[in-house]
């Protein structure tokens, strides 16, 4: 406040002297003012240069941001892409596991259809069983011609057919008369000799409509049923059971 005053003291007292005449006092008045305003002159200009110092580096440092936050905005917009990718994606694998569980569950039931079918061939297939030693004898015994007397007559009976193969395991191939199976040869019970010709005529399968002879038993054949041998095992199969009529011939 005390340099104010005696500043504008100075200058009232320099404003008074007349013009072109200098004063000592003024003059160095002058002289210290320009010093001071120097001064104050340089103090602002140093601000100035460290504002626009800052500013330069907040610049710079807005412009990095910006560049990371465009970074950060593609970034995002890949990661949003690669998101929707993936859920189709998702999408797509979890319709291919319905349908492969649903083929898996047609497969289980196709399984289950053919293991049966399997066990009902195994049940209509008998295997030709071995021969055994004692008999010979046996055969023997029933091949001595103690048939009735009668024997030009003719017996006619309507029974049920099956077919048998020795395309298994187990299978010998020999019959129950001693003799190797072959085309042509059935089983029957107990109740027909073997040896005995007889006749099969099945209107529902012609084709094995001829005459046979009866070479072979089998624990399930019983009554009048007769068992076809077959040469393969899917004709057997294939064959099945069928209404036949069988004629004794001898």
């Amino acid at each position: 406040m005390e340099r104010k005053i005696t500043k504008n003291i100075v200058i009232q007292n320099c404003l008074k002297i007349g013009a072109g005449i200098v004063v000592a006092g003024c003059v160095g008045f002058q002289f210290h003012e320009n010093q001071e305003l120097n001064k104050d002159l340089e103090a602002l200009n140093h601000k100035y240069e460290k504002s626009v110092q800052e500013l330069d580096e907040a610049a710079k440092a807005n412009a990095q941001l910006l560049e990371q936050s465009q970074s950060l905005s593609q970034t995002a917009e890949k990661l949003k892409k690669d998101k929707g990718k993936l859920a189709k994606k998702s999408a797509q694998l979890e319709a291919k596991n319905k349908k492969l569980e649903t083929k898996n569950t047609e497969l289980e039931k196709s399984n289950r259809k053919l293991k049966l079918g399997l066990e009902a061939e195994k049940s209509q297939l008998r295997p030709v069983a071995k021969k055994p030693a004692s008999q010979t004898v046996k055969v023997a015994e029933e091949k001595k011609p103690n048939k009735p007397a009668a024997k030009n007559v003719k017996t006619v009976v309507h029974g049920t057919a099956s077919a048998y193969t020795a395309s298994c395991n187990g299978c010998t191939g020999i019959t129950a008369s001693g003799e190797r199976v072959e085309r042509g040869m059935v089983a029957m019970a107990k109740w027909v000799p073997l040896g005995t010709k007889v006749r099969i005529t099945s209107p529902a399968a012609p084709h094995v409509n001829g005459v046979y002879t009866v070479a072979d038993r089998g624990g399930a054949i019983k009554g009048n049923r007769v068992d076809i041998f077959m040469e393969s095992h899917s004709k057997a199969v294939a064959f099945g059971m069928k209404e036949v009529k069988i004629e004794i011939l001898n």
